[in-house]
């Protein structure tokens, strides 16, 4: 809208008519393009939305089918180690056999009653065999004990005997699964060739392990609603299966039956992989780990269920589905509103053009002089009264220059006031303006800068003060009378000078106003703090303030007391040594302003005494000195020690070489000795105390390396997933057998596996467990309890014993190096502080407390969820 003058009312109205439509068709228009903006905005954003859903959720599918390949890669890597050791302790006692046969091959054929005696011997050690035989050279099985009495045998078709009697492999011959040809049971064979003193194949000795014992080590492992475990044997036939959703059946046994994704990752990885595929014997898809026994065609398979592992995932994606569709809705909800006000604004650009209309009709009826000028000063609009306050018609000024009644103004001046003035600038000043007549009139204008539609412009509202100018001379009178009332205020500001006075004699503050080198007032506080009795001993002259100042000060406090009296600085702090009556120095801190006294410039100050505190920040600054040097020899001793502690380590790895290895030997050379020997006899039982000992020897050679080398590392922990039962398993093998079976172990938390380092927790939980079957009766239980806790968040076991639980001396220093107790248990006191050090690394805990009616709970905290 351009702002032009028009000659008659009725031109003017029509065009701002017609401009008022335009703008309205105008506004109407914008809100539509504005609403087909939105729309498109709007689906953009719904598409970027479900993209970042889409990604995010695939994103979040990969880590837990990741998860899910870690568990099962732990579960296998257990379970196999589980198995190998099953072979190796039944290898073992095969090993025992022929080294026992090997003299008497060489001279001919063994002693039956002794060969029988030899495999009862092994088949009462070895329980989870089902039959121990042994087959000549020809493939007839000459002796055997288990799996009940039997015609004659023979086995030369079998391939275990094959590879025995042909492979010339050092280690054991693994075959199976078979069928008994006695009891037509499932089995897998363990084989070993006998040879006599030349070398020559004597035939066989092999033990036949049911399948039930590989079904036992897959009972403890929880793979969820539908997971699958199973043992395979050669050319991958069923050995053992569990699945909570389909056991094994007794059909299924020697099934070789697998699917092509299997048999494909075991072509490009044949000791260990992973892979998805549908189970071929119950069509239940699965991520799958496999890995194989040691050198054995045993292989273990365990797989997750996809509807198992990726419930979680797919109860996430339907939150963020929800969550987008909530997000979008409130964009819509929010686009309507915006549109709603899109209109509301359209509507409003009308009803501004209509209140423009309105303004314009003011504009000419106000009764003060209305005017606006453009940038070169010439008249753009008015009201009736500025053409009436100047004599002239409206249609006179019209356009005209504001030269025509700017009086007092030269044309350059008015010129440059109009290219100066600022948008937005409200200014007030005084002007005169000549009318018609040739009358010169004053008047005070008030001008607005604004900018409307690109035109700058100058509203202005003038109006007439010559009858106001009239009314000041009468102000004139009252002059008078205002003095008479400052004189007032005066006497006022006196009477408050006067309370200042009063005030600052009862200040406990030091409080002084110098007029040059004297005071002309202080405190009586101030007094006292130079050793004067009253503050009257200090004025009038009688005490220069110079000889309060300690010489090598002097200089500095007079040329800063200088300039605050003089007013060149506002206010000062200054601290500076004081000289008191009797000659003692104290430190003194002052803040000083100037003031107008009566006596001339002066200063007014307060005056504190900080020799106290200067003196403390004195003995602070000593003390950092002395703690500086006492940190400087720290450092050299911490230095040293770390030079002993890596001489230590050294010492240790030696050490854990050569007698811990020894050690070893000498358990596995009496177990040897031990098989050969009847469970009566005396030297078997010395022997069975020989290998105690040693275990004895070696645990507590494993506490002592684990104190001081592994919890001694300043290295940070690095704790994986592991399976908490594999863990609870591993602790109670550490144990002694005979007192195994004392362990009753409660699982009151649905946590299957947890973060943790499971070599230190395995050491921690067996120290724990050992001292509890120790400290306990013979033959009472202990309790291994495993809970969670929701605060802290952590994964709690708990081990209760029955024994005479923790004197109250020892309980402050239970978990220090060498603490132990007054009962005759061997030991060295490092097992419990193994156990602290151990949960500290993991950022855990452990405590105890009584047991009812008597004994002890230790508790271990597994942090879990950092």
């Amino acid at each position: 809208m351009r702002w032009r003058l028009k000659t008659r009312e009725s031109t003017m109205g029509q065009d701002d008519r017609a401009a008022g439509a335009a703008m309205s068709a105008s506004a109407v228009l914008g809100a539509g393009r504005s609403t087909r903006r939105l729309l498109w905005l709007n689906l953009l954003i719904a598409v970027l939305v479900a993209g970042l859903v889409g990604a995010s959720q695939w994103a979040s599918r990969g880590n837990f089918v990741e998860r899910a390949r870690v568990a099962t890669e732990n579960i296998v890597a257990t379970l196999a180690q589980s198995i190998q050791g099953e072979l190796e302790r039944v290898d073992l006692g095969l090993r025992n056999v022929a080294l026992d046969l090997e003299p008497d091959l060489t001279r001919g054929a063994p002693d039956a009653a002794r060969v029988e005696a030899l495999l009862a011997q092994q088949l009462a050690l070895l329980p989870q065999l089902e039959s121990i035989r042994i087959a000549d050279a020809s493939g007839v099985v000459r002796h055997g004990r288990g799996g009940g009495e039997s015609p004659r045998i023979e086995v030369d078709d079998r391939e275990f005997f094959r590879l025995a009697r042909d492979g010339g492999l050092p280690g054991p011959v693994i075959s199976g699964p078979m069928q008994t040809r006695i009891g037509q049971h499932w089995v897998v064979v363990v084989a070993r060739p006998l040879r006599d003193a030349s070398g020559r194949f004597a035939g066989v000795v092999y033990a036949n392990l049911n399948r039930s014992r590989f079904a036992q080590l897959l009972e403890g492992v929880d793979l969820g609603r539908a997971g699958a475990i199973t043992v395979r044997g050669s050319d991958l036939a069923l050995v053992a299966r569990r699945s909570a959703g389909s056991p094994a059946s007794s059909a299924q046994i020697g099934s070789r039956t697998v699917s092509t994704e299997l048999q494909q990752a075991l072509a490009a990885h044949p000791e260990a992989g992973h892979f998805i595929a549908r189970t071929a014997l119950d069509g239940i898809e699965r991520i799958n780990a496999y890995r194989r026994v040691g050198n054995s065609p045993i292989v273990v398979i365990a797989g997750l269920a996809t509807d198992d592992f990726l419930a979680a995932w797919r109860a996430q994606t339907r939150e963020a589905m929800a969550l987008a569709a909530m997000v979008l809705g409130v964009l819509a909800g929010s686009s309507l509103l915006l549109q709603r006000a899109w209109a509301g604004e359209a509507r409003s650009a009308q009803a501004l053009v209509r209140e423009g209309e309105r303004h314009g009709a003011l504009l000419r009826a106000a009764g003060d002089g209305l005017h606006v000028l453009d940038r070169s000063g010439r008249l753009v609009e008015m009201s009736d009264s500025f053409a009436a306050m100047l004599g002239y018609e409206r249609d006179e000024l019209a356009g005209v220059h504001m030269s025509v009644w700017v009086a007092n103004l030269s044309p350059d001046e008015m010129a440059r006031r109009m290219r100066v003035f600022e948008i937005g600038a409200l200014m007030r000043f005084g002007a005169k303006h000549r009318r018609k007549d040739g009358r010169i009139i004053e008047v005070e204008v008030v001008s607005l800068g604004v900018r409307i539609e690109g035109d700058e412009l100058l509203f202005c509202s003038s109006r007439d003060v010559t009858e106001r100018r009239a009314q000041a001379r009468e102000l004139e009178r009252y002059r008078d009378h205002l003095e008479t009332l400052v004189a007032e205020r005066t006497e006022q500001w006196r009477a408050s000078e006067v309370r200042f006075r009063a005030l600052a004699e009862q200040s406990l503050v030091g409080v002084y106003v110098q007029v040059n080198n004297r005071y002309s007032f202080v405190n009586d506080a101030f007094a006292a703090l130079f050793g004067y009795t009253c503050a009257q001993d200090m004025l009038d002259g009688r005490v220069l303030a110079h000889t309060l100042i300690a010489p090598e000060d002097l200089d500095r406090v007079n040329e800063i007391s200088r300039r605050v009296i003089t007013g060149e600085m506002p206010m000062t702090r200054l601290e500076f040594t004081g000289l008191r009556r009797d000659g003692q120095r104290i430190t003194l801190e002052t803040f000083a302003s100037p003031i107008h006294d009566s006596e001339g410039p002066s200063a007014i100050g307060l005056l504190l005494d900080v020799t106290v505190q200067r003196r403390a920040e004195v003995d602070r600054a000593a003390a950092l000195v002395r703690e500086k040097r006492l940190r400087s020899e720290a450092e050299q001793q911490a230095h040293s020690l770390r030079e002993l502690l890596e001489q230590r380590e050294e010492f240790l790895r030696v050490l854990a070489h050569e007698v811990r290895q020894p050690l070893n030997n000498a358990s596995a050379a009496l177990q040897s000795a031990l098989s050969g020997l009847p469970a009566d006899d005396g030297a078997a039982q010395r022997i069975t105390r020989a290998q105690a000992v040693i275990r004895q020897i070696v645990d507590s050679l494993d506490n002592t390396l684990a104190a001081t080398a592994l919890l001694a590392s300043t290295q940070p922990l690095d704790p994986r997933d592991a399976d908490v039962g594999t863990l609870i398993e591993l602790s109670l093998g550490d144990l002694d057998s005979a007192k195994r079976s004392r362990v009753r172990v409660e699982s009151l938390s649905p946590t299957r596996t947890a973060s943790m380092d499971i070599g230190l927790m395995r050491i921690a939980l067996r120290n724990v467990l050992g001292n509890a079957l120790a400290y306990s009766p013979p033959g009472a239980e202990v309790v291994l309890r495993v809970v969670d806790s929701d605060e802290p968040l952590a994964l709690v076991f708990e081990v209760s014993d029955q024994g005479p639980g923790i004197p109250d001396v020892l309980m402050p220093r239970l978990f220090e190096r060498g603490a132990r107790g007054a009962h005759a248990v061997p030991g060295h006191g490092i097992g419990l502080h193994v156990v602290r050090r151990v949960m500290e690394l993991h950022g855990g805990s452990v405590d105890v407390r009584p047991n009812q009616p008597h004994g002890a709970v230790f508790r271990l905290w597994l942090p879990q969820g950092q």
